[in-house]
């Protein structure tokens, strides 16, 4: 979501990789190491009645990320995301881009 009056909202034009690492690390208290990553699925939105947690999980294990991420998301609507833990595990984040309500 993003707050134009805050001194660190997120890009008002998209967001990226980074910007669900601070997300996390906010909101969530989740810190992830330096060498932790998080990959956003370069699907187009997703609607909330075509995803469940076997099929995020699924499109996680299938999705092998090389390098840094650089999709940058410009449209609202349901996503998935990859976040890559120590021990060649991986975790599904599903998550939503909307509007900041007034």
């Amino acid at each position: 979501m993003v707050d134009p009056n805050s001194a660190d909202a997120l890009h008002p034009g998209y967001v990226t990789a980074w910007n669900l690492r601070q997300k996390l690390s906010k909101q969530l208290k989740i810190d992830l190491q330096p060498h932790e990553t998080i990959h956003i699925h370069p699907l187009d939105s997703l609607s909330h009645s075509e995803l469940d947690m076997n099929k995020a999980q699924t499109m996680v294990d299938e999705f092998d990320p090389q390098g840094p991420c650089t999709i940058k998301i410009r449209k609202l609507g349901d996503y998935v995301a990859k976040i890559s833990l120590d021990g060649n595990y991986s975790v599904p984040l599903r998550f939503v881009v909307q509007k900041r309500l007034p």
